[in-house]
């Protein structure tokens, strides 16, 4: 007897087919919604045209009398200026002026279609809007302290590979630098009919509230509040995220293998019970690291300036003013 093996497209058509069964089964249960008024969301809030990419960023200024430096804070995977809401006002009450920034796809920051997510290209863009408070606002060129939460440590770390000079110091939180973008399916993300099939999938399924909320409970290591699953909710339902994330999966670099060429000082920040990003990864990064400072934090998980936030901005204050001495 001769058993016919399907070939390997054979097997893809299968098994996307099956994947649009689930999805229309799935979406006739679920409610689509998906576009916000353009508005300002903090009071706060200011957005910035940068090589064409509109940048929502947010301003907390030092409220002392002397400034004791300028702090950038990127978020994480599925995350915006919202998930610094413990850290800003501590570090500015104790003479940090800081800045949170959505990059391209999250929070309030642009959707448009077709860019490349990459560790460097945010670079460029971070660096832009830093470059502009400098000279119109700030009137002040110096160094930056780049503060980066999990896929939000690759942006930064290429911001100090690019201009050394203009960092004073790195903190990674959980910081993501080892992960490579997942390659599922290859090139059939960027082909037609299948790009709309996920971005169906992405909108109707990934981005609604029972998913969310279970993503959210396994990084903050607890149930979240009503208001925070609404806070994580709203920028997904603008329109063009779910085309967007696309983009972000297609062109988001790989794990960087150049740490050792990062001299600035640096400060590790991890949960101890992070399943997101490990503590073997915590650990590998600093010893890869020449100028780094791990700190594990008990009973805790991915998102530990928001569930620890009073020993993380402790961690950032003594370490900022440490390292000037």
């Amino acid at each position: 007897m001769i058993i016919k093996i399907p070939c390997k497209r054979h097997v893809i058509s299968i098994f996307m087919i099956i994947i649009i069964i689930v999805v229309l089964v799935l979406s006739s249960q679920i409610t689509k919604a998906y576009s916000v008024e353009n508005k300002t969301p903090f009071d706060n809030s200011h957005f910035i045209e940068v090589d064409g990419i509109s940048l929502h960023y947010r301003i907390d200024k030092a409220r002392t009398d002397q400034s004791l430096g300028k702090i950038l804070m990127v978020h994480g995977m599925g995350g915006s200026t919202y998930c610094w809401r413990e850290n800003t006002g501590p570090l500015s009450e104790n003479g940090f002026t800081v800045i949170t920034v959505d990059l391209p796809a999250f929070g309030f920051s642009d959707r448009q279609p077709g860019l490349d997510h990459t560790a460097k290209n945010r670079a460029d863009w971070l660096w832009g809007l830093l470059d502009y408070l400098d000279s119109e606002l700030f009137n002040d060129n110096t160094p930056w302290i780049l503060v980066g939460h999990s896929m939000g440590a690759k942006p930064i770390a290429e911001m100090t590979f690019n201009r050394n000079e203009d960092v004073e110091a790195l903190v990674f939180v959980a910081g993501a630098v080892f992960n490579s973008p997942p390659n599922l399916f290859g090139n059939l993300i960027e082909q037609t009919p299948f790009n709309h099939l996920f971005e169906f999938a992405i909108r109707n399924i990934i981005h609604q509230p029972f998913a969310i909320n279970r993503a959210l409970k396994s990084a903050y290591g607890r149930e979240v509040s009503e208001e925070e699953l609404s806070k994580y909710l709203e920028p997904l339902e603008i329109e063009g995220t779910a085309r967007a994330w696309i983009d972000l999966v297609r062109s988001s670099s790989d794990e960087l293998d150049n740490l050792d060429q990062l001299e600035t000082n640096i400060l590790l920040i991890w949960g101890a019970d992070d399943s997101w990003v490990s503590v073997d990864d915590a650990r590998k990064l600093d010893d890869q690291l020449l100028n780094s400072n791990l700190e594990i934090i008990a009973d805790n998980h991915h998102m530990p300036m928001v569930t620890a936030s009073e020993e993380v901005n402790n961690l950032i204050i003594s370490f900022l003013l440490d390292s000037r001495n």
